[in-house]
């Protein structure tokens, strides 16, 4: 990866998955240096190569080759993609003033991007630049940002998102009706009309391989074998709707790389609906404090810190950053943002969170845990309320919030400004 300052320098550093961080760390002797560390990122260590490792905190990181490329990288902010419909990235932005992006702007013949601009100008604006190097500046009314290329300001500004990928969820799915795999996006799944089923049964070249499989839901899918070797799992369109009233009129098409792929995933969702079947409280919302209640009872209040002291392992931060402070609501929200993903980790992540945003509001004199019993499923409900009863945040709202992130993965600061 390399690192391009136009003009000033260029940085090459290799990126590590954790296993490649964790092997370096061990074979050359790596110790979490104290003279040197990157903000907002896990831990610098030293090796005795020389080298330095930046660790991010989702236990990757790069491979820096000498303090002196290490000195320039204090300028950088490192960025992880987290839209789910585009391939895992890293990235990188420059935090620009005025001056400064309007001299690169001219230097490196900034072509302005007409097409990005905000969709409500009245609410924000800013102007998008691109340079004879593929660099990218977008520009606020008071600050300035330069990003390696477009598409790594698209995964880090949901504005420029939803131009730069019009169809979100949807990219990539006329190539795939046509015979395509949607290999630049990673979308495994389309939602299609029975027309263009038979046209994708043609271009893809199918052959029938299973019926009547309940994959998502109870109604029938066939899985296909194509003539390059993967699956795809559709739906049935010779079978009725709910009602009975008419054939089915749009159903999903999924996409397997190998029959082993297949297995696994169905395996998966069978579990996964005997789970949702098992469980009828779901429906009632208080699936998101049973284990809460499981575990403290209506004393919940008296164990906050017991889940709170659990962030730095989850998050993979410095224990000694924990604190009531801006600063590590700061760390918490750019920590999360970096291990965002996937059940596993917002079960862990959830309830301490929750503690920490309660126990802050708390620290700052705003109001205090107030427990309700749900008597119907007999759960312990933990709300958090001012001096007037009304609460200060909503637990139900904050766990839509985290669960599912419609609008971003949502910062900490936010809860407690």
């Amino acid at each position: 990866m390399q690192l391009i300052y136009p003009g000033k320098f260029e940085v090459k550093v290799q990126i590590l998955s954790q296993q490649q961080l964790t092997k370096i760390i061990e074979n050359k002797n790596g110790i979490v240096s104290k003279d040197y560390h990157k903000e907002l990122t896990a831990r610098t260590y030293q090796l005795e190569s020389g080298q330095l490792i930046v660790k991010f905190y989702d236990r990757q990181g790069v491979l820096v080759n000498n303090i002196g490329d290490f000195q320039k990288l204090q300028a950088v902010k490192f960025i992880k993609n987290q839209v789910s419909y585009l391939h895992p990235r890293i990235s990188y932005y420059f935090q620009l003033d005025k001056d400064e992006a309007s001299r690169l702007i001219d230097e490196f013949e900034g072509k302005h991007l007409k097409e990005y601009k905000p969709e409500y100008e009245d609410c924000s604006q800013f102007i998008v630049h691109q340079l004879n190097s593929n660099q990218v500046i977008i520009r606020y009314e008071d600050r300035a940002y330069l990003y390696e290329d477009l598409e790594a300001l698209a995964f880090d500004n949901s504005e420029v998102l939803n131009i730069h990928y019009p169809d979100n969820y949807s990219s990539g799915r006329a190539e795939f009706i046509k015979g395509g795999l949607p290999k630049a996006f990673n979308i495994n799944s389309y939602h299609i009309y029975p027309n263009e089923a038979r046209e994708l049964i043609k271009k893809h070249g199918l052959t029938i391989a299973a019926s009547d499989i309940e994959y998502s839901s109870s109604s029938k899918s066939i899985l296909y074998q194509s003539s390059e070797g993967y699956y795809i799992l559709m739906t049935d369109f010779n079978q009725f709707n709910r009602g009975g009233t008419d054939k089915i009129g749009i159903g999903t098409a999924y996409i397997f790389p190998t029959i082993e792929d297949f297995n696994a995933r169905y395996k998966e969702a069978l579990n996964w609906r005997k789970e949702i079947e098992s469980h009828s409280e779901w429906a009632h919302g208080v699936h998101i404090y049973q284990d809460l209640s499981d575990k403290y009872g209506e004393s919940f209040s008296e164990h906050t810190f017991e889940e709170i002291n659990q962030l730095p392992s989850i998050l993979n931060f410095d224990p000694n950053e924990l604190a009531f402070t801006e600063r590590c609501a700061s760390i918490l929200s750019e920590s999360i943002k970096w291990n965002y993903g996937g059940e596993e980790f917002f079960n862990k992540m959830f309830h301490p969170i929750l503690a920490y945003i309660g126990e802050y509001n708390k620290h700052e004199g705003k109001g205090d845990w107030d427990m309700r019993l749900d008597r119907k499923e007999k759960v312990w409900k933990p709300q958090f309320i001012d001096s007037d009863g009304k609460e200060v945040f909503s637990t139900l709202y904050l766990y839509d919030a985290f669960y599912e992130a419609e609008y971003g993965i949502p910062m900490v600061e936010y809860y407690i400004k």
